[in-house]
């Protein structure tokens, strides 16, 4: 089912920052920290008693019965607490095909100047660390200490800063896409570039977050922001809200930006099923639509 049959409607962004904007208010999107339960294994600390785990009493009481629609995790794969026991008959299991597609089609390749930009950080880490990136989520927390001691390099230096936001924008968009099932879109200046997802309607610029992560700033005009339909804004914020303050650097950080995508995918995904839309996916064709 292609998006072209719905109505989508107002198209806006969720964390689109100021530089004037305060800490308390900026960017609630953002605001994604280790320390929730959900990134525990990450930072180590509690910060939202909403997200605590479960005490005993809790893991003892029987469990609910499997929802209709089984929720779906980052990677678009059903979780533990989604999945059906038994067998379905013929009607139900129709409907679950319907519904959400057992396999999804392999991803095909990036496109070329993606794929230098992702070859270029992968040299960049392996000459300054020693250590090569594998393109999986585990790297993204070699590549935050790298922006770490890149800041420096590239504050004065503006050329310098093009080169490596392009690099690891390249690469963690990439890693983003494989995990999440995205789609560049790499016409004209980078600035307009754009990661669209293809299981929920949501697109950014990865680029943009890597000038962010380096500079430790808004980057004003690289649409480093999700950007998403208006009817899902209230509903994404709300689940985010649930989640603590961090401080600047590790807001900027890539994984912190990957953690939020990750909840983001999870939040749209569990409304798209709701409606009846599982089966839709997105082009980078839906996105350009005027």
């Amino acid at each position: 089912m292609r998006v072209g049959a719905l109505d989508r409607g107002a198209f806006v962004a969720v964390g689109g920052a100021s530089a004037a904007a305060t800490s308390a208010a900026r960017c609630a999107w953002m605001r994604a920290c280790g320390g929730s339960w959900l990134f525990r294994s990450r930072v180590g600390r509690l910060c939202s008693a909403a997200m605590a785990p479960p005490d005993d009493d809790e893991r003892n009481k029987p469990k609910p019965p499997a929802p209709a629609h089984p929720h779906l995790n980052g990677n678009a794969h059903l979780n533990g607490n989604g999945q059906v026991n038994g067998t379905l008959d013929e009607d139900d299991e129709a409907s679950a095909s319907d519904d959400e597609p057992a396999e999804e089609a392999p991803l095909g390749p990036p496109p070329a100047n993606i794929a230098d930009l992702v070859a270029a950080c992968v040299r960049f880490v392996a000459t300054r660390y020693g250590v090569p990136l594998d393109g999986t989520q585990d790297t993204l927390s070699l590549v935050d200490h790298y922006v770490r001691d890149a800041r420096a390099e590239v504050a004065q230096n503006d050329q310098a800063l093009l080169l490596v936001q392009g690099a690891i924008g390249g690469y963690v968009g990439e890693v983003m896409r494989q995990a999440f099932r995205g789609e560049w879109y790499t016409e004209g200046d980078p600035n307009g570039w754009r990661l669209d997802m293809g299981t929920a309607f949501l697109t950014f610029n990865p680029i943009g977050m890597a000038r962010e992560a380096l500079t430790l700033e808004p980057a004003e005009g690289w649409h480093a922001h999700l950007e998403l339909e208006a009817e899902d804004r209230e509903e994404l914020e709300r689940r985010l809200a649930m989640l603590g303050e961090v401080d600047e650097e590790e807001y900027y950080a890539p994984t912190t930006r990957y953690e939020v995508l990750e909840i983001a995918i999870d939040v749209l995904r569990a409304r798209m099923i709701e409606r009846g839309l599982g089966d839709v996916r997105f082009t980078s064709e839906d996105y350009r639509r005027k």
